[in-house]
C-alpha cells in the first residue's frame, strides 16, 4: 500500500515539472530547487529560455492583426449561407462551424472551424443566427448571419 502512494506521489510530482507557466521568471522545479532552462530539449546553452516561444503570443502586434481580422469579418454585412430545405423551414443536414469557416473562405477570411462557435451549437432551421469567433484570445468577435434556402429551379 505503500508503494502505491509513493507512486501515485511521484507521478504527480512529474506532471508538475511537466506544467509550464508563461511568466517572464524561470520555471522552478519541485520545492524550488531545481531550475528547468527550457523545454522541448533545450538545455539553455543556446541563450533561450523556455519562456521565450510562450512569450511570442502576447506581443501587440498579434492582438492587433487580431483585431484587423475581426474589423475584415465585421464588414461583411448582410451574411447569408444558403442551403437546400425541405418541408417549412426544415433544412436537409444542418449547418455547424465547418460550414461556417467553408463560407468565411469563399469571402476571403481564413478561419479554423474550432474558432467558430455558433449560439446554440449547430443550426437545423432557416433564420438569423449569431455566431462568435474567437481571433485572439483577447479578441472575440460577434457576428449574426442569414440561413436561407435555396431557390427552387
Amino acid at each position: 500500500m505503500k508503494n502505491l502512494k509513493l507512486i501515485g506521489f511521484l507521478v504527480i510530482m512529474a506532471s508538475s515539472l511537466m506544467f509550464i507557466q508563461c511568466t517572464s521568471e524561470p520555471i522552478m522545479g519541485p520545492q524550488g530547487l531545481a531550475g528547468i532552462d527550457g523545454v522541448n530539449g533545450n538545455d539553455g546553452s543556446d541563450g533561450v529560455d523556455g519562456n521565450t516561444a510562450c512569450m511570442q503570443c502576447h506581443t501587440p502586434g498579434s492582438i492587433d492583426a487580431a483585431k484587423a481580422e475581426a474589423t475584415k469579418l465585421s464588414s461583411l454585412a448582410d451574411f447569408k449561407i444558403v442551403v437546400k430545405t425541405g418541408e417549412g423551414d426544415k433544412l436537409f443536414g444542418s449547418v455547424s462551424n465547418a460550414d461556417l469557416s467553408e463560407a468565411f473562405a469563399k469571402e476571403g477570411i481564413e478561419l479554423e472551424k474550432k474558432f467558430i462557435t455558433i449560439a446554440g451549437g449547430i443550426i437545423k432551421r432557416t433564420g438569423q443566427y449569431e455566431a462568435s469567433v474567437r481571433f485572439h484570445r483577447d479578441v472575440i468577435s460577434t457576428f449574426t448571419f442569414d440561413v436561407v434556402a435555396q431557390a427552387s429551379k
